[in-house]
């Protein structure tokens, strides 16, 4: 199986500096440089943990080192539409 974002080390070490979850740091990365990101989940508590996003903010270092991680790839479902 192919390692998701999620479990990228730089994603789980900021996750764990800001006492949220991966997912979280992810989508806080994606507003803060201005992205659209759509989260989905059924689960409620993950509809609340997406939300849950406005409480904190990433430095200069996270984004920095998050940016970091693109390599050109797509993780989502349609990698044709790049």
């Amino acid at each position: 199986m192919a390692k998701g974002a999620v479990d990228e080390p730089i994603i789980c070490a900021v996750a764990e500096k800001h006492r949220k979850s991966s997912a979280q740091v992810i989508l806080r990365w994606h507003m803060q440089k201005g992205n659209i990101a759509i989260p989905e989940s059924a689960t409620p508590s993950r509809i609340v943990e997406n939300i849950t996003i406005f409480d904190f903010e990433l430095d200069r270092f996270d984004m920095l080192a998050i940016d970091a991680l693109d390599c050109g790839n797509r993780l989502g479902p349609y990698p044709d539409l790049r």
